[in-house]
């Protein structure tokens, strides 16, 4: 199986690239580089971004499965968006608890949220999000990981501190979220199982990143968890 519909940001490199495997809708004599997509995840090869397109505004039939279909639409493997996705699946675990099925219309207050909720999905047009999260001259690298949770959910984020000795850069690498299990866990609990959730992601990007990375700082803002992670048990 050999890889084909190549796309760089650099014109130089695609010249390399053998016209038969590059992208279909790209035209080196065109003056920017297209944009290519995944579902509503795309990427601006000419800026370099990541952008999101929302899906539609409405649903025409308010059911637990059409509502489950649109939130899939909603490709964010790097938790760029998950802010937004967590709202959704809070409203999707309601319905699971209200015993809803599939295909049965949603009591009208869950219907209201998601309504709001889509017309919300319009605003993700606006952002963008820097595929490059390090430059070339950056000597000081710091991953720096945030975790918290609520009585909903879960989360962690890792970010990458980078400096060249004047400027300081900060930018998202990737976050992970979950919804709170439906037996009752005091927030202390979550807060811990938001620390495992961010010890994990950090593991894993560190070990992809393979850069030397001077420092990794874990942020909590529960004494709870801050002393269980010192305690030998």
């Amino acid at each position: 199986m050999k890889a084909r519909k190549w796309l760089s940001n650099s014109k130089e490199v695609l010249e390399a690239i053998p016209e038969g495997k590059r992208a279909k809708e790209l035209e080196l004599n065109e003056s920017e580089l297209p944009s290519v997509k995944t579902l509503e995840l795309m990427w601006k090869a000419e800026s370099d971004v990541f952008v999101f397109r929302g899906p539609g505004r409405s649903i025409e039939n308010m059911t637990k499965r059409n509502i489950l279909s649109k939130i899939a639409t909603l490709f964010d493997p790097l938790g760029f968006i998950l802010p937004v996705i967590i709202s959704a699946k809070i409203m999707l675990q309601e319905l699971w608890t209200l015993g809803v099925s599939w295909d049965e219309l949603v009591p009208q207050n869950v219907a209201n949220g998601v309504a709001d909720w889509l017309s919300g999905l319009q605003n993700l047009q606006k952002l963008e999000v820097p595929r490059c999260i390090k430059s070339t001259n950056d000597k000081d690298q710091q991953i720096n990981t945030f975790v918290d949770a609520s009585n909903d959910t879960y989360a962690a984020v890792v970010y990458l501190r980078s400096s060249d000795g004047e400027q300081k850069t900060v930018r998202l690498i990737a976050s992970k979220t979950r919804v709170a299990p439906l037996k009752s866990v005091s927030i202390s609990r979550l807060e811990l199982m938001a620390a495992m959730l961010g010890l994990q992601i950090t593991i894993s990007i560190v070990t992809v990143l393979n850069y030397d990375i001077k420092e990794v700082t874990f942020w909590s803002d529960s004494i709870d968890v801050l002393w269980w992670a010192r305690g030998r048990s």
